[in-house]
């Protein structure tokens, strides 16, 4: 009896490991066959550091792979937004209140505004802390200035 036993633990001991085996065997080729036909969701076109800058972007490259690979909702990952939000913390980074970067979008509305803002209307404007557009100071004696608006007035 206590050999059927032993047989039987055996038995299953090693249909046990042949079963992991073949598991591990068929999900590891799977995996790999998978990575080879990987097809990458964007195409890097300038891939040159400036020649001054020696700075290595495997961590950034590694990031933006991880997120576009992983991330559980790939739909909602927007390409541009990861590109914009990447320069747009490099540039707060820098820690000037005044230096800010607008995605193109923003960037032509801001322009718009700017262009309309200086027709005789006599305001400097610059951005708050919460990027928004305000009033820098108006300058004296325009239109501005006589109609009290004052700095930090933010344009809406």
């Amino acid at each position: 009896m206590k050999d059927f036993l032993n047989k039987i633990n055996f038995h299953t001991f090693f249909i046990a490991i042949l079963t992991f085996t073949i598991g591990w065997q068929l999900g590891h080729k799977d995996i790999a066959v998978k990575w080879q036909t990987y097809a990458p969701t964007l195409k890097v076109i300038n891939k040159e550091p400036p020649q001054n800058i020696d700075v290595d972007f495997k961590l950034f490259w590694d990031t933006w792979d991880l997120v576009s690979r992983q991330y559980l909702d790939k739909k909602a990952i927007d390409t541009d937004k990861l590109y914009y939000g990447a320069i747009s913390g490099m540039v707060s980074a820098v820690g000037d209140p005044y230096t800010v970067f607008l995605p193109p979008e923003a960037q032509k509305s801001t322009q718009d505004e700017l262009n309309g803002s200086f027709e005789g209307v006599g305001i400097q404007l610059g951005f708050n802390s919460d990027s928004r557009l305000v009033v820098v100071t108006p300058l004296d004696g325009t239109p501005a200035q006589k109609k009290g608006i004052l700095p930090g007035d933010m344009i809406v």
